[in-house]
């Protein structure tokens, strides 16, 4: 959770990851949560997003298996957390 914190924190995209997920099989971690983009993003634009978020994970945590992230629009600005 705090790797996915420290990505947005860090990035300065305008999104809010929600309902993270962490599981632990076997020696790895999985990893699912949903993340709200600006309603007008394209989808190269939030996959992008996705890929760029996946490997920042997987640099910070080394036993990191499935990743999962589902993407949303919101029609407004994220509230700050």
């Amino acid at each position: 959770r705090r790797a996915i914190e420290d990505f947005f924190r860090t990035s300065q995209i305008a999104a809010r990851p929600h309902d993270v997920e962490v599981q632990r099989t076997g020696s790895e971690l999985a990893v699912s949560f949903h993340c709200t983009l600006d309603a007008q993003t394209a989808i190269t634009d939030a996959h992008k997003l996705t890929e760029q978020l996946e490997q920042h994970l997987r640099i910070q945590l080394p036993n990191l298996g499935r990743v999962v992230i589902h993407v949303e629009p919101f029609d407004e600005a994220p509230p700050l957390e």
